[in-house]
């Protein structure tokens, strides 16, 4: 097996590795003199880069590696049978002693040591932490009725030290937490409260459901994770960290699913040992998009253990202890299963919302009626097919943004969004923002680039002007000039900046899923297109359909959506083995 230079610069300009793979091979080809650990680090570190946290042996033995790299034609380069890989990791030293790079666990799974070392410990302190049940002085636990789960979360709260909701949007998770809040402080009203989420966006929307409730005057103002941990400019170090605990009693943190898995092992080592700590978000949702996949492998243990069939199962010694039903309880003595809830009735969509039966069926495997939805026997007011974009759809969507300009030109950015799973294709964010952006121009009369309504969403973090990656801005007039107007993380004044000010952006009439999440509009248009990708999945159609509040406009072939609603992806990942096995 040899690999040259120009051979790999050829996948870097074809986009089929990156120039950090390519650095990886170059440096582990000259500490070991070995091609083929050379091009198993650059494995490594592509799934990696994928979101999986490691790279199964077993499933590249034998394979050309245009199989492992999703290369449309063969490279005609054979890795050899796993036992010789393993052999020859650990005869080049990559695996196998103190100082080696990688580590090689039981089921062949192969991780960077650090990568490796952030799973054990998230496992080890979540089952820590599950393992920890506390009681106010004057804690009461009340009759649950049956098998509300709102007010079952609620009596956890007050026990638990660790709490983990899974529940999709509309299922009350934020209106259950502010009854946890209000709970803990009627125990004790000096706790040290402090609500978190990994995005601006998401942070926004925690403030905006706080904003006219009593307990935002008795809890710590919302911030994003890396603010709580006192990140430095370059998100590398931290303030907080195992020597440096976290003040806070109480940890409750939203949109677990986009937490990646290093900055999930960053918070729970500043947690200081008698804190509680509240998870929300949605199992079925995206994950993040680096590695891990905190959210899913916490909820994962009724696919491990055959006789639970539903996250809402608890021992029989603590379920008992909250009133839940028999057919609730099992016997088995693992305590994460009791710090585990998810929220299943949906509190926003009418029985016959075609967007609420939809992501239920994807959510259940209910394939008979996500194809009785997707071929058209039912017909939904607020769930629309359409095969093929138009021009008359393109100028439908335009006057759907031009409509929703308002006095209050920010809340337009949660009327209408155009989501798709790709960036660069016909059906990719940046086309349709630069069709969007034509015709409102034309609507408007204007050649100019500036005009009232044009969207933009940061790509970097720019720390003078406090505008990070994701932060989403409207063009307005402001003392007769164009400026740029930002909601303020927790503010409620606007923050303006001349575009001239502006750090990288992209336009954001269009945006790919992945940067929707965490963030919900009235109206989504949702391009899939024609063609079969990778990108499309379960999990990433699901996310772009509960984004929608009251509409959602599916364009694409209807085949494709059915045939990647087929297609479930798992992140590789020994987490939910250490958490449960």
């Amino acid at each position: 097996m040899q690999l040259n230079d120009n051979f790999l610069e050829k996948l870097i300009d074809e986009n089929i590795i990156t120039f950090a793979d390519y650095e990886i091979y170059k440096w582990i080809y000259k500490l070991y003199s070995s091609n083929i650990t050379a091009l198993i680090a650059l494995l490594v570190n592509y799934k990696l880069r994928n979101g999986d946290s490691c790279l199964l042996i077993d499933e590249i033995e034998k394979k050309d590696l245009a199989e492992i790299l999703f290369y449309e034609s063969s490279l005609d380069l054979k890795l050899p049978d796993k036992q010789k890989i393993v052999d020859e990791l650990a005869k080049s030293g990559l695996i196998g002693n103190a100082n080696s790079l990688c580590h090689l666990d039981e089921k062949n799974r192969l991780f960077f040591k650090r990568i490796y070392s952030y799973e054990k410990n998230v496992a080890n302190k979540l089952k820590q932490l599950a393992s920890i049940k506390t009681f106010f002085n004057n804690s009461n636990t009340k009759q649950s009725p049956g098998k509300n789960w709102q007010d079952v979360a609620i009596q956890m709260a007050k026990i638990n030290q660790l709490l983990v909701i899974s529940g999709g949007p509309g299922t009350g998770k934020t209106t259950t937490v502010k009854k946890i809040i209000k709970n803990l402080l009627m125990e004790n009203e000096k706790l040290n409260i402090i609500l978190s989420a990994p995005t601006g966006k998401a942070v926004s929307r925690l403030q905006e459901s706080l904003k006219d409730d009593e307990i935002s005057e008795k809890i710590n103002p919302p911030v994003t994770i890396h603010k709580l941990l006192g990140a430095n400019y370059t998100l590398t170090r931290f303030y907080y960290n195992d020597k440096n605990k976290l003040p806070y009693d109480v940890i409750i943190v939203d949109e677990v699913s986009m937490v990646n898995l290093e900055l999930m092992h960053q918070l729970l080592i500043s947690i200081k040992d008698d804190a509680k700590l509240i998870l929300l978000g949605d199992k079925d949702q995206l994950s993040s998009v680096e590695a891990g996949a905190i959210m899913g492998e916490i909820c994962s243990f009724p696919e491990i253990y055959p006789q639970i069939n539903t996250i809402n199962s608890f021992s029989k010694e603590y379920g008992k202890k909250l009133y839940i039903p028999d057919e609730n309880l099992v016997n088995i003595d693992n305590p994460l299963i009791d710090c585990t809830i998810e929220f299943t009735k949906n509190y926003r969509f009418k029985e016959d919302s075609g967007i609420g039966l939809l992501s239920n069926a994807i959510k259940n495997n209910n394939f008979t009626l996500i194809e009785n939805i997707i071929s058209k026997k039912i017909s939904f007011d607020d769930l629309i097919l359409i095969e093929k974009p138009s021009n008359t759809l393109f100028d439908e969507i335009v006057d759907d943004y031009y409509n929703n300009l308002k006095d209050d030109l920010l809340s337009t950015l949660t009327a209408v969004k155009i989501l798709t799973p790709y960036r660069i294709t016909p059906f990719g964010s940046e086309k349709l923002n630069e069709i969007i952006d034509k015709k409102l121009r034309k609507k408007f009369l204007t050649s100019q680039t500036w005009y009232t309504g044009r969207q933009v969403i940061i790509t970097v973090n720019d720390y003078q002007n406090e505008l990070f990656n994701g932060d989403i801005g409207i063009c307005m007039k402001k003392d007769n000039k164009e400026y740029i107007a930002f909601l303020r993380t927790g503010d409620e004044n606007y923050k303006y900046l001349h575009p001239s000010l502006l750090p990288a952006y992209d336009l954001a009439f269009a945006m790919t899923v992945h940067k929707s999440q965490g963030s919900e509009f009235d109206k989504v248009y949702f391009f899939i297109g024609q063609k079969e990708s990778d990108l499309l999945n379960r999990e990433l159609i699901y996310t772009a359909i509960t984004r929608a509040r009251k509409k959602i406009i599916i364009i694409g072939n209807k085949d494709l959506l059915f045939n990647s609603l087929m297609k479930k992806t798992t992140r590789k990942s020994a987490l939910s083995d250490m958490l449960y096995r």
